[in-house]
């Protein structure tokens, strides 16, 4: 534990200091130092030497052939090679280029799942009856990740097709059916409804359906999430979800998503060629240059 401890510490330096140093790099590569020497010196004091007959030099009295000579081109070669700035500078944008994805995916989907979570759901649990008594009921309601936003319509399906329609208003929680008259919602009040519509509700296959079906809405009224994970042992139920808001929000967030990303990918890959391009051009403008400084010292 100690090991992942002290690696957890140190791995964040380490990754630290090679982005430095990978600046470092580039910026040596593309630049001249501060004291570049325009002409050729000596390698341990500055001495130009250019036009010396002997190969001692006279200021520091050091034999050149051990000291060296030091050309503007040799100090620009020392400041580092073309090809390793150009390295440096791939490890910088596939860094940059990494958390710029992470973060643009990260705050996409962010965005994505709260808007479909907020958003709305229509549902519709249709439950077939194992007493054939009926054709079916169907409870139709929507929801957002918290509660009902709306009524919920309990339809009822008899064996001659008749439908009956039974609306529960969740925030009073009062129904209102086909005589329009409220009444406050309970197991008996659907009860009475199914007698309302000719079913014998003293018949206990047909009084234990009707007591499921009263069992989920309840549920629906205290938490709408429980309305896909509920189990029947009564019916057969067929829960399916509608095109609504949710939906259209997250075809539309996906898109967002991916357009996000590509922009994301091609951002970076042309600061990356941009710098590329960049890098070598200054590299030659910068020999060109001191090249052309060194002949011309030559020739004064």
């Amino acid at each position: 534990m100690l090991f992942y401890g002290l690696l957890s510490l140190f791995l964040p330096a380490i990754f630290l200091v090679v982005i430095v140093w990978a600046g470092v790099t580039v910026l040596r590569a593309v630049t001249l130092p501060r004291k570049a020497s325009r002409f050729s010196a000596c390698g341990s004091c500055g001495y130009a030497v250019a036009e010396l007959d002997s190969l001692v030099c006279p200021e520091c009295g050091n034999d050149l052939r051990q000291s060296g000579i030091v050309t503007p081109r040799i100090e620009m070669i020392r400041r580092g090679s073309l090809t390793t700035a150009i390295l440096a500078w791939t490890f910088l944008c596939g860094t940059g280029g990494y958390f710029l994805f992470s973060f643009v995916v990260l705050s996409v989907l962010f965005r994505s799942g709260f808007n479909v979570a907020a958003s709305t759901n229509s549902w519709q649990q249709q439950l077939t009856p194992a007493s054939g008594t009926y054709q079916s009921v169907t409870v139709v309601y929507e929801s957002d990740f918290r509660s009902l936003t709306d009524v919920v319509d309990i339809e009822l399906v008899l064996a001659d097709g008749t439908t009956r329609t039974l609306t529960l208003d969740p925030t009073t929680e009062r129904v209102e059916g086909e005589d329009s008259q409220l009444t406050d919602w309970s197991g008996d009040t659907l009860e009475a409804w199914y007698a309302e519509g000719g079913l014998d509700i003293t018949d206990p296959a047909l009084a234990a359906e009707a007591a499921e079906v009263g069992r989920y809405v309840d549920l629906l009224l205290m938490s709408p999430s429980t309305g896909s994970t509920s189990t029947f042992n009564h019916h057969t139920p067929n829960l399916t979800l509608g095109t609504t808001a949710a939906s259209v929000q997250s075809a539309a967030s996906m898109s967002r998503a991916g357009l996000a990303v590509i922009a994301a990918i091609v951002v970076s890959a042309l600061v990356y060629v941009v710098g590329v391009v960049w890098i070598v051009l200054r590299r030659r403008k910068l020999l060109r240059s001191v090249d052309k400084a060194e002949v011309e010292s030559l020739a004064a």
